[in-house]
């Protein structure tokens, strides 16, 4: 995004309150906000409190990414500090919107995409793997859909393809994505067996600025064209290990919302996806307006539109409004309140947005049933897979690849069949020891 300031003037008649029960069949949990980083130097930010002022906003669902904030491992102590913000994100009756992306795992992008020989994989898959595996035990039925990296292909360099290491921003490369999604389906077994674990393709960054040097589309066809998925499908019965697709959409920043720009987006998405066999719904997990580019009724006028645009739509799942609360040190200011707390028009406007939205049933906000397949990739779930490996898991989590990691580099054989430990355990196992945890 860039850091100019741009001042806009807009007519108080550009924000038109919807009508009552705007959101009716629309489940709570499609209107989701991203509150910014949980914990800040070992201090809970997501605390009860802020929890229940998202709720009274009229989210339904918060984003929580999973950061190492500057620690070294996923220790006792990282690890209850998040249980206390997914704890209290919870009491709120709030889903959350787990992310593990680039911050939860140590290392950077000379790292992550260090693949030299060409397939995909390399220490810091594994160890990124690793990471995932334990933290979506451990939060097991508590945390169902987690969205997997943000922004992949987020880059500076216009030549990020051809020198990844150097790239900028969050890009990955599609075949490194690959590989991290392949092997968290391989080694979360019983939780996908149990409808307990959603993946979410990371949001792609999608933005009319013409320094973006990677399109979302260009970079979506490459995510597609693996061969890691043939192996996927051999052995699981499913191509795609995602339940949904991702889409961080920030287009029209220093005006009036585009829908044509939005929709079109979209529907050029869904042409993709089906083209490769892919029903997912897609979720959009990051959009915003800032009121230094547009202004405070400009910015509410855009919320209102683009919701009302996305719910509207059979194939989005659910959209999430990138920030809460300004902050001092940020360029522009996305939240719904200022950085005093004060609100600002766009908060009446999610409220008004949301207003009507059906709960959710079973026990869990939103009613995610937590389907941990797509359901469109050629065939049903097949039976599970027989467990392979040592049946060893270890905490703290501290991003050390185990002995018994499976790599899925391409042409490894066998690689795909070892599902690690987790597939030891089955769906009564994980569910008590949750809920013990939580008692």
């Amino acid at each position: 995004m860039r850091a100019a300031i741009v001042a806009l003037t807009a007519s108080s008649a550009l924000f038109l309150a919807p009508p009552a029960l705007a959101a009716q069949d629309v489940p709570c949990s499609f209107y989701g906000v991203d509150p910014g980083a949980p914990i800040k130097a070992g201090k809970v930010i997501l605390d009860e409190d802020r929890a229940d002022q998202l709720a009274r906003a009229g989210a339904g669902a918060v984003r929580v990414e999973f950061q190492l904030d500057g620690d070294d491992a996923w220790d006792d102590d990282k690890l209850d500090e998040y249980e206390a913000v997914i704890d209290a994100v919870l009491d709120a009756g709030l889903e959350p919107l787990g992310v593990l992306s680039h911050r939860a795992v140590r290392g950077g992008q000379d790292r992550w995409n260090d693949d030299r020989d060409g397939d995909g994989n390399n220490r810091y898959v594994e160890e990124f793997a690793d990471t995932a595996e334990a933290l979506m035990t451990w939060f097991a039925g508590d945390v169902v859909r987690w969205e997997i990296w943000s922004q992949p292909n987020c880059a500076v360099n216009p030549d990020a393809a051809a020198d990844p290491a150097n790239a900028g921003c969050t890009y990955v490369l599609p075949r490194v994505l690959a590989q991290i999604f392949a092997q968290i389906r391989a080694r979360n077994e019983a939780l996908f067996n149990a409808g307990e674990l959603s993946l979410i393709t990371g949001g792609l960054l999608v933005s009319d600025d013409a320094l973006m040097p990677s399109p979302a589309l260009d970079y979506l066809r490459e995510f597609y064209d693996q061969r890691v998925w043939d192996e996927l499908e051999a052995t699981y019965g499913e191509r795609y290990p995602w339940a949904y697709v991702g889409h961080q959409v920030f287009v029209s920043q220093f005006g009036e919302i585009d829908p044509a720009a939005i929709t079109g987006y979209l529907d050029e998405v869904r042409d993709v996806a089906e083209q490769e066999r892919d029903e997912s719904p897609g979720v959009v997990t990051g959009t915003a307006w800032a009121t230094t580019l547009v202004g405070a009724e400009l910015q509410a006028a855009n919320l209102t539109a683009a919701f009302d645009l996305l719910s509207a739509r059979k194939d989005i799942a659910g959209v999430v409004w990138a920030g809460y609360q300004d902050t001092v040190s940020d360029d522009a200011s996305y939240g719904l309140v200022d950085e005093t707390g004060v609100a600002k028009l766009a908060l009446d406007a999610l409220r008004a947005s949301a207003k009507g939205c059906e709960p959710g049933e079973g026990g869990r906000p939103g009613g995610g049933s937590g389907n941990g397949g797509n359901g469109s990739s050629g065939g049903a779930s097949g039976s599970p897979a027989q467990p392979v490996g040592n049946g060893t898991g270890g905490r703290p989590i501290d991003g050390q690849r185990r002995e018994s990691a499976c790599s899925l580099a391409a042409g490894a054989p066998g690689g795909i069949a070892d599902v690690g430990w987790l597939a030891l355990l089955g769906a009564g196992a994980l569910a008590s020891r949750r809920s013990r945890r939580r008692s």
